[in-house]
């Protein structure tokens, strides 16, 4: 879940993770396709103060895809499914003896370890080099660069207010050879 959130999302560090909530996300329907919509509370760049004042939180869909391995509403659902359905903490410890109906114990995951697990999952993947949570949130601003999507849209889906977005944009090589022709 935290892999498809952060991507998805946009979401930056472990504290972000570890503050969601299972009611800031809802799955709806629309002319395009059934999605899981996030909805932001806080964060880096929304802390409801002020300097807020008039500023909309994000508010970002992810639609479902044909892959239900791959697909974030899926998942979410499953998820839901095998959790208590009394707690709010969006990320749960598994229970030592899963049963059926339920996988998932009361007890939230710990800061440190939603910290570490981005880059855990990477170096078990093989990959070298340092990951971390944040690393999916430019993933995600990458992946929309490259999908040719505009900037401000890019801004919107990860909560920055600035030309920050900007350094999340990674050329493909097969936008480099497109402009080599």
């Amino acid at each position: 879940m935290l892999y498809l959130i952060g991507l998805n999302f946009a979401l930056r560090s472990g504290d972000e993770h570890r503050n969601l909530t299972v009611d800031q996300f809802e799955i709806d329907k629309d002319d395009t396709g059934e999605f899981l919509l996030y909805s932001e509370k806080t964060s880096k760049c929304y802390q409801r103060g002020l300097k807020d004042f008039g500023v909309p939180p994000k508010c970002v869909r992810a639609y479902a895809s044909d892959d239900r391995n791959k697909c974030v509403v899926a998942i979410f659902r499953k998820y839901c499914s095998l959790r208590p359905t009394n707690s709010r903490v969006m990320y749960l410890r598994p229970l030592v003896k899963p049963r059926d109906d339920q996988w998932y114990s009361q007890q939230a995951v710990g800061k440190h370890t939603l910290q570490q697990t981005v880059g855990k999952m990477c170096k078990q993947a093989g990959f070298e080099g340092f990951y971390s949570n944040h690393s999916l949130r430019a993933t995600c601003a990458t992946r929309l660069f490259q999908s040719g999507i505009d900037e401000q849209l890019i801004a919107r889906t990860t909560g920055h207010r600035s030309t920050a977005v900007r350094e999340y944009k990674r050329v493909s090589t097969a936008q480099e050879k497109e402009s080599a022709t």
